[in-house]
């Protein structure tokens, strides 16, 4: 049973597998998810999906791509300026290696810039998945079926760019 364990370690130490931790929310962080005059949550499913992305982390152009679909979404529900607003703080505030919670790649316990997760990391993201739905089931009070459309087909979206990539 030692023998396992350490081979286990050393396997994982070879191929450079950090620990991810299992994903989790804040909805738009130190940010408001709506607007409380009308709907609280009018750009939560928008804030949702973008906390995938930078749960996974990944390269400077995947950041990009991630923080421009927050600001497209956020741009369907409401102004663009409030959209290009979010898109700048998440530009500043979301760096990797801040120290923040809400930075790019907050999954792993390190810090680790703009690292692509390897295959055993991957594998590992993957298997998280089915908790992520379970945690959209659980949480749906407020969102409509529009918005948790959007978080489904998202969230699967990131789900196959993921396995698609595959260094």
């Amino acid at each position: 049973m030692k023998a396992i364990i350490v081979l286990s370690f050393v396997y994982s130490v070879c191929l450079g597998a950090a620990e991810i931790n299992p994903f989790s929310t804040d909805g738009c962080s130190a940010y408001l998810d709506g607007v409380k005059t009308s709907s609280k949550k009018l750009w939560y499913h928008c804030c949702f999906t973008h906390d995938v992305s930078y749960w996974i982390g990944g390269s400077n152009s995947q950041r990009k791509e991630a923080d421009r679909e927050l600001e497209s979404c956020v741009a369907e529900v409401t102004h663009p300026a409030h959209a290009a607003m979010m898109y700048f703080a998440v530009r500043v505030g979301g760096k990797p290696d801040s120290g923040l919670p809400w930075r790019w790649a907050y999954g792993f316990d390190q810090d680790r810039g703009y690292t692509i997760p390897n295959r055993q990391e991957k594998q590992t993201i993957l298997g998280l998945f089915d908790d992520i739905f379970s945690l959209v089931e659980r949480n749906d009070e407020g969102l409509s079926q529009k918005q948790l459309k959007y978080i489904k087909e998202t969230t699967t979206n990131i789900k196959s760019n993921l396995k698609l990539n595959r260094p």
